[in-house]
């Protein structure tokens, strides 16, 4: 976060210059990725898919299961290739939970 917030919304190692800015404000998406901190921030948090499910267990599930692509043994469509099933399951499972009141 401390090379985002300097070097790249500050270009301080030049390595920006002469190339199309995108986004056009990076300090505004550099907001959007660390979510509210402070007054001077220009957006106000972020939004988790985990907040919009009944049940946030799945989530921890997801994150731990992405080490292989975090560690770059794996691409996010391998990855995704792979454990659309266990997702798909885990989402059923919690919405039969909630369905039946428990």
């Amino acid at each position: 976060m401390s090379m985002a917030k300097n070097e790249y919304v500050n270009n301080t190692e030049g390595l920006l210059t002469g190339r199309k800015a995108n986004p056009e404000h990076r300090s505004v998406f550099v907001d959007i990725i660390s979510g509210f901190e402070g007054p001077s921030d220009k957006i106000g948090g972020k939004a988790r898919a985990r907040y919009y499910t009944y049940e946030p267990l799945w989530h921890t599930d997801f994150m731990e299961s992405l080490d292989g692509v975090w560690r770059g043994t794996q691409t996010a469509a391998q990855f995704a290739d792979g454990y659309a099933e266990t997702l798909q399951y885990a989402l059923q499972e919690m919405i039969d939970m909630y369905r039946s009141g428990g």
